[in-house]
């Protein structure tokens, strides 16, 4: 008889918990439904008939976390008829059997030594992005070998900083996949609860703590960027486009495709983000998305002659982009100071994370601090662009005065 049992889930809990990458996570703010989903996933992957017999490892930070929250949603998500009477153990550690031979064992990640052990088919780990490396992460990671099962490994937590799993979650490694969701995007949590939640933080932590963004808590480049008032798609309107390339190889190769109007918005239309990936990939890439948005000429990394000049050869309009960091930084920040920049909702999914963590770094006697060459590949590609059309609308202009 199959086991029954209504669960409630948002639409970005359901798009976690059904995503089949290696490894997966759900960061979200205080109430946002994480560990709920951890822990609906966990269970999923249980009773899964193909996952019988499989070996899966819980943890949270602390013992006080595993009981009272892991734990907690855990057994509130598994039916009743799975756990019978003596089948949850407390030595060595709290673990479960469920009939169908699948072990849950329940562990703390604070000694991470402690997590070592023979092969596993899925891990679940709990508030892991609080703690100060991945230490345990790379435990976990490396037991994930069982040879029978399709193995998954997931993390929720609230973010903490761009620490270790910002990292390696935004990484562009095509077996990591995040989820983001706020507090307010649990549409289980009391009314009450989401009304007030936001009342005890300044700007910065509210977007860590109750958003659930990747956030630095100073220094942001682009700290006129808000998300949710910038997204959007330009309809039917005539376009100029133009595309930014950043070139990576071990780091993420990016490319933005970015249009403007006539009225002079700015539309982010799509991104190409990937590591370990050649200059053929590239090219190829940038066909199609020529091909689909009609992109006039791609602004390239002004560091790369010899790629750029690479690109040429293999039929793209390939350009050098303009050099100067702080003038493209301008740019981008009147475009997004007078509304004039507006992200693809279902397109734009790296550019506007880093758009959130682009940070500058700390000086001392006052001096101008340079942004941080970490982790901005996209905005980097999106300056190219920006400055790029910028160009193209002052010589339509100089050619229209000379009418």
């Amino acid at each position: 008889m199959p086991i029954v049992k209504e669960l409630r889930l948002s639409p970005k809990q359901q798009e976690f918990v059904e995503d089949k990458h290696r490894y997966t996570a759900f960061f979200g703010g205080k109430g946002g439904g994480k560990t709920y989903g951890g822990a609906i996933k966990a269970v999923f992957y249980g009773l899964k008939e193909s996952n019988a017999g499989a070996l899966i490892i819980v943890t949270a930070p602390t013992y006080w976390t595993l009981m009272t929250a892991t734990m907690k949603a855990f057994f509130e998500v598994m039916p009743k008829e799975c756990v019978p009477r003596g089948a949850l153990k407390q030595e060595p550690a709290p673990h479960l059997t469920l009939p169908n031979g699948t072990e849950y064992w329940f562990m703390t990640s604070h000694e991470p030594r402690n997590l070592q052990g023979p092969s596993i088919a899925a891990f679940w780990m709990d508030e892991e992005a609080k703690q100060p490396d991945n230490t345990a992460w790379q435990e976990m990671s490396a037991r994930l070998r069982s040879p029978d099962y399709e193995c998954q490994g997931w993390l929720t937590s609230t973010p903490d900083g761009l620490n270790w799993a910002y990292d390696i979650f935004t990484g562009g490694n095509p077996n990591y996949r995040y989820y983001t969701a706020s507090s307010y995007d649990n549409p289980f949590t009391p009314k009450a609860y989401r009304d007030s939640i936001g009342d005890n933080y300044d700007a910065q932590v509210l977007r860590q703590e109750v958003y659930g963004e990747f956030v630095s808590l100073s220094g942001m480049v682009y700290s006129q960027f808000v998300e949710s008032r910038c997204l959007g798609e330009p309809g039917t309107k005539e376009l100029t486009t133009v595309g930014g390339i950043d070139f990576g190889f071990n780091n993420p190769s990016v490319i933005e495709v970015l249009a403007r109007d006539r009225d002079g918005y700015h539309w982010q239309r799509d991104e190409f983000y990937q590591s370990g990936v050649t200059l053929d990939d590239i090219a190829a890439e940038a066909h199609r998305l020529k091909k689909q948005y009609n992109i006039s000429r791609f602004y390239c990394d002004p560091t790369e002659k010899q790629l750029t000049e690479s690109l040429k050869r293999k039929g793209l309009p390939a350009v050098m982009a303009f050099k100067d960091v702080e003038t493209g930084i301008q740019q981008v920040a009147t475009l997004l100071e007078h509304d004039k920049l507006k992200f693809s909702p279902s397109k734009s999914f790296y550019v506007r994370q880093q758009m959130k963590t682009y940070v500058r770094a700390q000086v001392l006697e006052g001096a101008r601090a340079k942004p941080v060459k970490r982790h901005d590949d996209a905005v980097d590609a999106l300056r190219y662009a920006a400055l790029g059309l910028r160009g193209v609308q002052r010589m339509r202009e100089v050619a229209w005065s000379m009418r």
